[in-house]
């Protein structure tokens, strides 16, 4: 597999990747759109996210959830490093996007096993427990592709049932990464591509667990019931 190992000052950007792009935010006037409504141009996707498993129903109310950082098992120099700062970068577009109400991130925690984050998630009172995995990782610089493939998966911790399991991926070829280095350049974004494909296909995979997490909610917002108070029944005549 054509992995690269990560230099050292490859490693000093991932750490301020995700201080760097929720700072970024002022790229748009609108606070709620992320800077990716600019970057996902430079990021090319096959497909949209491939979810192989979906929740039956939505939510009564809005789930909390506690976010570990995606395993990263690949054959590269500080795996474990680089998978939580790019885990940071993922869960910082999830806070920008609110997918849930409140939403923690575990800190050095790898999602390794599922059912012990599950009952660490439980334990801490949390709705959900959010981890997956780093399938594949190029890291081409400023010269080359950069390419990014990962794994979500989202587990209901009351039944210790897998509710979301989704897959994606993006790449930023050679010829665009010139580009994107002026735009981030200009725009005070991580120049590093690979935390641009990953804050992208981030915002990919929120969008519907966010719409998920929040339907019931803004289907109540949309239509309120009236409260007894408001709609007094009639008062007899005398």
């Amino acid at each position: 597999m054509p992995l690269r190992s990560i230099p050292p000052a490859l490693a000093a950007a991932l750490v301020l990747a995700p201080v760097l792009l929720l700072a970024a935010c002022a790229v748009s006037p609108d606070l709620a759109q992320p800077p990716t409504v600019y970057i996902d141009e430079y990021v090319h996707r096959d497909f949209f996210p491939q979810s192989t498993v979906t929740p039956a129903d939505q939510p009564a109310v809005p789930q909390t959830a506690l976010f570990f950082p995606l395993a990263n098992r690949l054959g590269m120099r500080d795996a474990a490093h680089v998978g939580q700062q790019l885990s940071r970068v993922f869960w910082g577009k999830w806070l920008q996007l609110k997918v849930f109400d409140t939403m923690p991130f575990a800190e050095g925690e790898p999602f390794k096993d599922p059912a012990k984050a599950v009952a660490r998630a439980r334990a801490a009172g949390f709705d959900l427990a959010v981890g997956g995995e780093f399938t594949y990782l190029l890291f081409g610089g400023s010269a080359g592709t950069s390419t990014v493939s990962l794994r979500l998966d989202i587990y209901d911790t009351a039944s210790g049932e897998l509710i979301w399991s989704m897959a994606h991926a993006g790449t930023m070829s050679t010829d665009l990464t010139r580009d994107y280095f002026v735009f981030a350049t200009k725009n005070r974004l991580p120049t590093e591509p690979v935390t641009a494909i990953v804050a992208t296909l981030a915002e990919d995979l929120g969008k519907p667990v966010r719409e998920w997490n929040w339907f019931k909610e803004e289907e109540r917002k949309k239509n309120p019931q009236p409260s007894p108070l408001d709609d007094p029944k009639p008062q007899p005549k005398q």
